[in-house]
């Protein structure tokens, strides 16, 4: 994106940006995932023991989120950091 013309700004911006959108992804993907697996397991116990009621602690699951958020765009803001560094060393010519 450099190359292109963006400046070292709008690059960070968008590495936050999809690093952030990777999360929104798996979050819902883990999500669909865990909910299909536990509402077959809801549906054998509710067979067994009448009806149930179902409980999620959203303050925990929040929680998970903000702390991948948070991790997924610091290591990708800090490569595209590292990669957009000035080169050490002389020029030839």
């Amino acid at each position: 994106m450099r190359l292109l013309g963006a400046r070292r700004a709008q690059v960070l911006r968008f590495v936050a940006a999809e690093a952030l959108l990777v999360v929104g992804i798996g979050t819902v993907l883990a999500g669909g995932t865990a909910a299909i697996g536990l509402a077959g397991l809801w549906v054998s116990l509710a067979q067994i023991a009448g009806p149930l009621g179902i409980s999620l602690p959203w303050a925990t699951v929040a929680a998970v989120v903000a702390g991948c958020a948070l991790l997924a765009v610091l290591a990708s803001v800090g490569a595209a950091l590292l990669a957009d560094r000035p080169r050490g060393g002389r020029a030839h010519g």
